[in-house]
């Protein structure tokens, strides 16, 4: 007899996968219940936080408002005063007796003085309705909240205004926008007009502190010497400016490998890359640049320097190492033609140079690219030069763009006519017989025509068309790949360029340099404003123009200042060499507690800083500023900070900063008032606050 064996195993497995089947579900929704959870708490814990944030704009208004009805009485109070000065009634009086009606004396003889009263109030109350309509919005617009400021940069409040004989009305819309959710809040304020005479006693106004904008403390970085950075990365969040030593500038060296700098960039001589060492190295603008030169020296292989916006020199452009990039996104701009600076410097005359040595092997791994747009007033030179009355004069290309080896297309003459008709013309006036010769040591180049007159650029951009259409690609280098420019009708220079195997001559014409002085003068305004221009770029606009350095000291003896740091005749150096917690600031004997320093630093000598260094605020020197060491370093400029520091210690920097802007900020600082319980008008009784509700 046989007995049946059950076996369990399968159904047990079945089992076990319903079970795990209705634990994964359950939990997956589960999960999705918490994380909609939480998303809804996220948003809500937004939609509250641009709630608030768009209430403070209402709040901003009634601030600046209760100011500038204080202002206003103050303003009526004084043209009262001033009527009064100027009332003479003892004239009135014998005018009176003269014959003459007076309308401050009575048919009786006696002085009117309900005249007079109506008269004040009338006077009153015209100077203080003008102050209002005057002030009231520039006020609004032009305000900087002090607290929490950079989460107040988005508030936009705006402004309807009526007025009536008695009283002004306000609509404010307030309204902040973060991570896509939008709070907008609405409210009315009736701005009451107090009768002439009434005692109005302060309450809880506060103080509002006008900041004059001043070119440099708006800045990262600003020095009077050079920005040296030799080693690690670094990241700047700001805009730079560097008037620099001749020859000096903006100077990338070593062993350095990223730089990263969002902001504009203003050297007043050169941004040059220079190192030899053979990794990887980058430099990213994130802005505009403007300099005497941008270089890539021939020193220097793979580098790469990315421009996000445009560039201008007063100079060249020079891409002169191996392995080497530049590329620009934006156009670039050279905006002299030699004639506007530096006279002193024949050779001062905007152009593109490019000496890669690895063009001449044949290699091409170096390249230039340019998007959008070319504009060159000038053309290059080369290391040639003439003696005239014992001064050695360089000799002038016809190229704005030149290439290394293009030089030989001036050392041969013109012996075959081109096919196309517009280059015949062209060819008769510059073929082998209507032109001579003159020695540029070391070479032989074709420099006047045979009357005497000396061959000008648009000469010598022909003659180089002339000689590729006569001598081919044997003798001119085979660029392509090499240069990207934008399509000929965004090309526009004095000399000739060559791109993509092609020769495109001057197109030159007298409104080129407006349009390129408009372009400069729109992409760089903080810096016209302050005399840098592209007629004068070498004007008194640095440091020491902007700062009174008689009144900086080692130290503030009267503060006790941790993140404001003064030194006059003397060296800063930032050093976290070791890695510790501590920012060590030697030359003013001060320890930073921590590895981000927050402030501000204006020496009268070097700041060296070194190791890993976070810097929130600005750097200001009439010296050098230099990176240095191993560590990755960041210095970010934060107006915040900034504002927040000079509005904190406005009687300082008011003696330390000068030619300031004619532009101001203004900052709220909030006063304790104890409110009027006697029956006396305060501000906050002249502004009453209606119909407030949240519109979104």
């Amino acid at each position: 007899m046989f007995k049946k064996h059950l076996n369990n195993n399968g159904s047990t497995m079945l089992l076990l996968v319903i079970i795990t089947a209705i634990l994964t579900i359950l939990g997956t929704t589960i999960l999705t219940l918490s994380i909609t959870n939480y998303k809804m708490k996220v948003i809500d814990s937004r939609e509250k936080k641009n709630f608030y944030l768009a209430d403070t704009g209402l709040e901003i208004v009634e601030f600046i408002a209760k100011y500038v009805i204080k202002d206003a009485v103050e303003s009526g109070n004084l043209a009262v005063e001033e009527y009064m000065d100027n009332l003479d009634l003892g004239k009135e009086i014998e005018d009176e007796e003269a014959g003459l009606d007076s309308p401050y004396i009575k048919d009786d003889g006696t002085i009117d003085v309900d005249y007079i009263k109506a008269e004040q109030e009338l006077i009153f109350e015209d100077a203080y309705t003008k102050y209002i309509k005057e002030n009231l919005e520039n006020r609004i617009k032009n305000l900087k909240p002090k607290e929490d400021s950079n989460s107040l940069d988005d508030i936009k409040p705006h402004i309807e205004a009526s007025f009536n004989d008695q009283s002004f009305h306000l609509t404010v819309d307030s309204s902040y926008e973060k991570d896509n959710i939008t709070k907008q809040i609405s409210c009315e304020y009736e701005i009451k007009i107090p009768q002439y005479g009434i005692e109005i006693v302060p309450d809880d106004i506060g103080e509002i502190i006008e900041i004059k904008k001043n070119v440099i403390w708006e800045k990262a970085i600003a020095a009077d010497g050079d920005l040296k950075i030799h080693d690690e990365g670094l990241e700047i969040n700001g805009d730079i400016f560097v008037k620099g030593e001749d020859d000096g500038g903006i100077l990338l060296t070593e062993n350095f490998k990223k730089v990263t700098i969002n902001g504009q960039v203003i050297t007043l001589n050169d941004l040059i890359i220079d190192s030899d060492k053979p990794r990887k190295k980058n430099v990213e603008i994130n802005g505009d640049v403007y300099a005497d030169n941008v270089i890539i020296t021939e020193n220097t292989q793979n580098s790469q320097l990315i421009v996000s916006n445009s560039v201008f020199t007063s100079d060249d452009l020079e891409l002169n190492g191996t392995k080497s990039i530049i590329k620009i996104q934006n156009g670039y701009y050279g905006i002299c033609d030699g004639s506007n600076i530096r006279s002193n410097k024949p050779d001062n005359s905007s152009s593109i140079i490019i000496n890669s040595p690895d063009l001449a092997n044949g290699k091409k791994k170096s390249k230039l690219i340019i998007n959008n747009e070319v504009v060159i007033l000038g053309s290059s030179y080369i290391n040639a030069y003439k003696e005239v009355n014992g001064e050695k004069i360089p000799y002038q290309t016809g190229e704005s763009l030149s290439i290394i080896g293009n030089y030989r297309a001036y050392t041969k003459p013109l012996t075959e006519e081109p096919n196309e008709q517009q280059d015949k013309v062209y060819y008769e006036k510059l073929k082998e017989n209507n032109v001579e010769f003159e020695y540029y040591a070391p070479l032989v180049l074709v420099d006047k025509f045979k009357n005497g007159t000396p061959l000008n650029v648009i000469d010598k951009s022909q003659y180089f068309r002339l000689y590729f259409k006569q001598y081919g690609d044997d003798e001119i280098k085979d660029l392509e790949k090499v240069i990207e420019l934008p399509d000929s009708e965004n090309i526009r220079t004095i000399g000739a360029v060559i791109t993509d195997n092609d020769i495109l001559t001057g197109n030159y014409d007298l409104d080129l340099f407006g349009y390129v002085s408009n372009k400069f003068n729109e992409t760089f305004k903080d810096m016209v404003e302050y005399n840098l221009s592209i007629n004068d770029v070498e004007s008194n606009s640095d440091v020491n123009t902007q700062i009174n350095l008689d009144y900086i000291k080692n130290g503030i003896d009267e503060k006790d200042e941790e993140n404001i740091f003064l030194s006059r005749n003397n060296n800063y150096t930032i050093d976290n060499t070791n890695n510790y917690k501590d920012i060590v600031i030697t030359g003013g004997d001060v320890t930073i507690n921590d590895t981000d320093f927050e402030g501000i630093i204006i020496a009268d000598g070097n700041v060296y800083v070194k190791g890993k260094v976070n810097v929130n605020g600005a750097i200001i020197s009439s010296g050098d500023i230099r990176f240095l060491e191993k560590g990755n370093k960041s210095i970010s400029y934060d107006k915040d900070v900034l504002i927040k520091l000079i509005g904190e210690n406005i009687d300082l920097f008011e003696k330390i900063f000068k030619n300031n802007s004619s532009d101001s900020i203004y900052i709220l600082e909030p006063n304790d008032y104890q409110k009027t319980n006697d029956g006396k008008i305060t501000i906050s009784d002249l502004l009453i606050l209606k119909n407030w509700h949240m519109k979104q």
